[in-house]
């Protein structure tokens, strides 16, 4: 009895496994392209509009949504610069990251004081990533008379 049923147990794995790899190798993949941003927003204080912010979290999701509900489990842009004093200034961002084609993303950003009191969300900025590379030339074309 206890071998019939290592015996299921193991035909129940097997199956699992299987359909997984099936449903994986059945998986469109998007093509992905590195993308060059440059980012740019005016200069907020530690208090509302006074001093200066201490940090920035700029971060982006393929759902709108999610920046909003789930700030902290979107993806979050590095290197972004030490908040200049609140006087209406530019600070801005450069940034190169692998995107999916034919996708939208969704683009926010937060600043936070010296306490860690973080501001509002941003108003949310979408990009559409295009798909502007072309397929390969076809380089053996032939054509007989029959």
């Amino acid at each position: 009895m206890k071998n019939k049923i290592m015996l299921s147990i193991l035909s129940i794995i097997f199956v699992i496994v299987t359909i997984g790899l099936l449903t994986n190798s059945c998986k469109v993949q998007a093509d992905t392209k590195q993308v060059n941003i440059h980012f740019q927003w005016t200069t907020v204080g530690d208090d509302g509009l006074l001093g200066a912010a201490s940090v920035y979290s700029l971060r982006y999701s393929m759902i709108s949504d999610s920046l909003v509900n789930n700030w902290n489990l979107c993806k979050s842009i590095t290197g972004l610069p030490t908040p200049a004093a609140a006087s209406g200034l530019i600070d801005s961002v450069n940034t190169s990251l692998n995107l999916n084609t034919e996708t939208t993303y969704y683009f926010a950003i937060k600043a936070a004081d010296n306490v860690n009191n973080w501001s509002g969300i941003s108003n949310i900025k979408s990009l559409t990533i295009a798909d502007d590379i072309a397929p390969a030339a076809i380089i053996d074309f032939n054509g007989t008379i029959r």
